[in-house]
């Protein structure tokens, strides 16, 4: 594919249903694109994480369909290839945050889908990096889109917890609480210990530990809004600002 026509974005649920798009194909070629993709995913190019994840379930019983929204993300990264994660350096001093969002009732079954990602600040660079990223489906059913936002944050909690220890351990301590952004304010009073009870007390009690690490001060939840977290990830890394209000203005109209 590397003459294809390339799209502005890798992946869409609106993607037009062909007579064919039911026809099963090779589960082993779809694997390989499959494994092909994740490789580029994990490496340098967190953007393809969501589509990979949602294609990567269908590797038992792929059809046309799929196989068709597969090479749509080889198209995505056919018109992208100048993007990727770059790191410069700084004053010697590393500032670790990250981002959490979640997708209620993604899927037919009520699952929803939640993702992260984490990024390092220093001063005296021109953009942050993002390093770290996942994007999954959810293990459990949730039964609001607060609740899904609140299992995501515990999700994040967890891997905020790892990183700190592991940049401590390679000379770079987080004095600090780190900052993670949320874009649901009724999660965030729920964190601080203001939520209804009535509705959370079904939660799992494990999801809950997000609010002892706010109290001991190892995170902090700020809010922002859906588009201004897709603005900081892309505009602090590679994207150029005209490019990203074009792929921004096709992200909210999908």
């Amino acid at each position: 594919m590397s003459n294809c026509n390339s799209v502005p974005t890798p992946y869409s649920e609106k993607t037009a249903n062909k007579s064919t798009d039911k026809e099963k194909v090779n589960s082993q070629e779809y694997l390989e694109l499959i494994g092909m993709l994740n490789y580029a995913a994990v490496l340098t190019r967190p953007d393809i994480l969501y589509p990979v994840s949602r294609l990567a379930q269908k590797c038992s019983n792929p059809t046309a369909g799929d196989l068709r929204k597969v090479y749509r993300v080889f198209r995505y990264l056919q018109g992208t290839k100048h993007l990727g994660i770059t790191f410069k350096p700084g004053d010697g001093k590393v500032t670790l945050y990250g981002y959490v969002d979640a997708s209620y009732h993604t899927y037919d079954n009520a699952a929803s889908q939640y993702g992260y990602s984490f990024s390092l600040h220093s001063k005296g660079t021109s953009k942050d990096s993002t390093f770290y990223a996942r994007s999954s489906k959810m293990k459990l059913v949730t039964l609001s889109s607060t609740e899904s936002e609140y299992v995501a944050a515990a999700e994040a909690t967890g891997e905020i917890m790892f990183l700190r220890q592991l940049l401590s351990d390679i000379g770079f301590p987080q004095s600090k609480p780190t900052v993670i952004y949320e874009d649901n304010k009724s999660c965030i009073q729920m964190i601080n210990g203001a939520g209804n009870h009535q509705r959370t007390k079904h939660i799992n009690a494990k999801y809950h530990f997000t609010r002892q690490q706010v109290k001991h001060n190892i995170v902090k939840f700020k809010y922002k809004s859906t588009s201004n977290m897709v603005a900081d990830i892309f505009t602090k890394g590679s994207i150029p600002k005209s490019q990203f209000e074009k792929l921004r203005h096709k992200l909210l109209n999908m």
